[in-house]
């Protein structure tokens, strides 16, 4: 038989040891808590940046951050640039900043670390860009001096049509069963269509190389900025009350953002919901049968 002495002493002995099992048991507890905490915290994921055209860069850019904002355990870090020096990423980083997006869409490459990793497939898909996303991003930009916002008796038409590298003998002409070259025509046929007599105000920007002439659309009375600066297309495009799209990422990607009315074509980048898709068959029928017309006379290169 144990005295009481004994007994109480026992006692504490088990106290003191189940407590101290308790503690560990919360100690290994709180390490995994914050372990999993800080793991999500640096999840930082990058992609790689493209190095075909600025407008193509941006957008994979802008797939990539909102493919880690949805997925909710992620950060974006950035897109990593395979060549630290060159014109193109300048041109980038110049629209980024006019966008005030220069937190958000980054250029950087991951550091020497287990948590950093490139996403190199999976992201790419307009349905990532939810409305969440959009409205964050479009805040951000809505704040820049350059934005004004709807102005009362005034109706801007803001148009991007690829040249330069894309006419219809190019090789690499149809992507996707999509041809990258539309006609003038087609886009005076467009710009009729949402043209308001007496406020609206067309602006056209593209190329000086072209395989057709402009003087159609100057002597309508169109302003036409050729080889202008780039920052100026996003900036004319985002504020505009329509914005009719090239099949050209340069002016999808901006068409996210954009305040007004979206005009697209069909081709290989989808339409974001609310847009105005083009399903006049006529209209894209006669400008399909022209581009026949003027590709059955393709030689080697340009005619």
């Amino acid at each position: 038989m144990l005295s009481r002495r004994s007994y109480r002493v026992v006692r504490a002995v088990v106290f003191i040891s189940f407590l101290t099992y308790v503690l560990v048991l919360l100690g290994r507890l709180g390490r995994t808590v914050v372990s999993s905490i800080i793991n999500k915290k640096d999840n930082v994921v990058y992609s790689k940046l493209r190095v075909d055209r600025s407008g193509s860069a941006i957008l994979d850019m802008m797939w990539a951050h909102a493919y880690a904002q949805r997925n909710g355990t992620m950060t974006y870090g950035g897109a990593c640039p395979a060549d630290k020096n060159t014109h193109l990423q300048e041109a980038e980083e110049r629209i980024i900043q006019t966008l005030g997006l220069s937190k958000e869409l980054k250029l950087a490459c991951p550091k020497d670390d287990n948590n950093a990793s490139i996403i190199e497939w999976g992201y790419r898909n307009p349905e990532t860009m939810d409305d969440a996303w959009l409205n964050t991003m479009k805040s951000k930009i809505y704040r820049q001096k350059w934005f004004r916002g709807p102005q009362k008796g005034q109706h801007k038409i803001v148009v991007h049509i690829r040249r330069g590298d894309v006419y219809p003998c190019m090789p690499g002409l149809i992507l996707n069963g999509y041809s990258r070259y539309l006609s003038n025509s087609y886009y005076m046929a467009l710009i009729e269509k949402y043209y308001q007599q007496g406020i609206s105000k067309v602006v056209i920007f593209s190329e000086t190389k072209s395989f057709e002439s402009w003087d159609d659309f100057e002597a309508k009375g169109y302003e036409l900025i050729l080889d202008g600066d780039i920052t100026q297309v996003w900036k004319e495009a985002i504020d505009s009350d329509v914005f009719i799209i090239s099949r050209s990422a340069f002016s999808y990607a901006p068409a996210f953002f954009a305040r007004g009315k979206v005009v697209w074509t069909p081709f290989w980048h989808k339409a974001l919901e609310g847009w105005d898709v083009v399903d006049e068959e006529s209209l894209l029928t006669a400008t399909q049968k022209q581009l026949e017309s003027w590709t059955h006379n393709c030689s080697k290169g340009k005619p």
